[in-house]
């Protein structure tokens, strides 16, 4: 699709979900429709248009709901470009499930996290308007190439549709509620980051991507996948299982071979682990997965309800409440431990202690190395192993540094820093440019020589003070480069001399 000069932004709206004032979630600010102010004329414009589009049901709109400006997004290319949008989502879904304390219902479902991704466009009449058995009679198209002008939309980041100024936007679900209480600012600016139980949650929002991060994100899914309005009770015991063994990688050979038990007691002993033996958990957990089972190969269940056993007796006792309503709960429990003990661990710097410093620098090596990235962004992609480097370098003691391998690193360092900073000229990119431009060597000596006079530069402007920065992380780089070097570089200097003819 081309878009026009004037079509540089795109617009996502919450249908469902009101705000009192905007509130930022995983860098993405959220306002309220009845809040235009500051906007672009042709932003305002745009969503003063979409806004009367949201119905409840019937002829009842609603009267306001929340919406984000996001750069362009072109709705037949997506690619990644709606990566972080999805997952800022998936973490509101995701907290408005709070399961009630005593009841056997979420706080919100996954249909009150409905996200429409919209963007002004030509559209054809044949997409907003159904030619054939609909009253009033639509407007005839005889040409299929007319196009008027709306907007061209993306529900839940998987249904395409286009809207005009008169149509209507229903809920995807028929029996649709508002709640009275929900406010993303009051709730996503001071409830739930304070909340022991989704403050971690919101917070990986902010991390970079990891594995860790993108398991945790696919549980999520899942769990609310099974939260959906639109799920019957089966459907949703079979997604909330998936959420669960995502979350607790169940090792995959026990999931292909449906080895039931085992699975069951993998997850008790990883449920117990996080949440200590709670009497009568392993029994919910082991109906849960007999339900699950016997829905998977019959179809359906038996029960989906708990049966809570006395504990010496062999008889079953009356159904108590939803197994799901258990699940939800123990899900979000296990989910903030895992959270919990990773914040711990990260505020420990426990990951970084078990790296040497060599392998940083290989690391450095191939990040460096990465010409699909702008320098800007390599940077940004070292910054973290760089100052850790920085950190560890203290640890005299440490085997196994190669020499070759941390002047590799500083050199291209240099050479990224020298492609960000190619207008500028001074006299430390001066000495940049010759170190970087030295020839490996058998014995180092000449990039050694070349660091020697580096380093001499680089301590004067350590002394200026210099901000953190691609040339604070270099400076750095040099500092603990030469730290590591020099006494080898003194040591060959001497033999050199030693062995050199004297001058005439």
């Amino acid at each position: 699709m081309i878009k026009s000069a004037s079509e540089n932004f795109s617009i996502t709206i919450l249908p469902y979900l009101k705000t009192s004032s905007p509130v930022s979630i995983g860098g993405i600010e959220f306002r309220s429709t009845d809040d235009t102010s500051g906007l672009p004329s042709a932003v305002s414009t745009f969503l003063r248009q979409l806004a009367p589009m949201i119905f409840l049901k019937d002829d009842f709109r609603v009267a306001s709901a929340s919406y984000a400006v996001l750069p362009y997004i072109d709705l037949d290319e997506i690619g990644e470009s709606l990566d972080s949008l999805q997952r800022v989502i998936s973490v509101i879904a995701y907290c408005y499930a709070a399961p009630h304390p005593t009841l056997d219902h979420t706080f919100l479902k996954a249909e009150h996290a409905t996200c429409i991704v919209s963007t002004p466009s030509m559209v054809s009449l044949l997409d907003v308007q159904p030619q054939h058995h609909v009253t009033p009679k639509p407007t005839v198209v005889e040409n299929v190439t007319d196009k008027v002008s709306g907007l061209r939309c993306l529900s839940n980041f998987k249904h395409h549709f286009s809207v005009t100024a008169a149509s209507r936007i229903y809920p995807p679900v028929p029996d649709m509620w508002l709640n009275i209480s929900q406010d993303l600012a009051a709730d996503f600016g001071q409830s739930f980051p304070a909340s022991r139980s989704y403050g971690a949650f919101l917070l990986l929002l902010h991390h970079p991507q990891n594995p860790i991060a993108d398991r945790i994100f696919t549980a999520v899914k899942w769990f609310n996948l099974s939260n959906s309005m639109d799920s019957e009770p089966e459907a949703a015991i079979i997604h909330l299982a998936i959420a669960y063994e995502t979350l607790l990688q169940v090792p995959e050979a026990e999931r292909i071979t449906d080895r039931s038990e085992r699975i069951t007691d993998r997850l008790a002993d990883s449920v117990s682990l996080l949440l200590g033996r709670i009497p009568r958990l392993d029994e919910w957990l082991r109906q849960f997965y007999i339900a699950r089972c016997q829905i998977v190969h019959e179809g359906k269940a038996d029960q989906i309800r708990f049966v809570a056993k006395e504990r010496k007796s062999k008889a079953d006792g009356p159904p108590y409440r939803s197994l799901l309503s258990y699940g939800y709960q123990v899900f979000q429990l296990c989910l903030s431990a895992i959270l919990y003990g990773s914040e711990l661990a990260r505020g420990a710097g426990l990951a970084e202690k078990l790296i040497t410093n060599q392998q940083r620098f290989t690391l450095l090596c191939k990040l460096f190395s990465n010409k699909a990235k702008s320098a800007k962004d390599r940077f940004d992609d070292c910054e973290e192993c760089v100052y850790a480097i920085d950190r560890y370098s203290s640890l005299f003691g440490e085997c196994g540094l190669e020499l070759d391998t941390m002047l590799g690193a500083l050199q291209l360092a240099a050479k990224t820093l020298l492609e960000l900073e190619s207008d500028e000229q001074d006299g430390f990119l001066l000495s940049l440019e010759a170190f970087a431009n030295v020839e490996r060597a058998w014995d180092q000596f000449d990039r050694l020589d070349a660091l020697s006079r580096l380093s001499t530069t680089a301590t004067s402007i350590w002394q200026a003070g210099v901000l953190p920065s691609p040339r604070h992380q270099v400076l750095t780089l040099i500092h603990v480069v030469w730290t590591y070097s020099f006494i080898y570089y003194y040591r060959l200097k001497r033999e050199r001399e030693a062995t050199s003819p004297p001058k005439s």
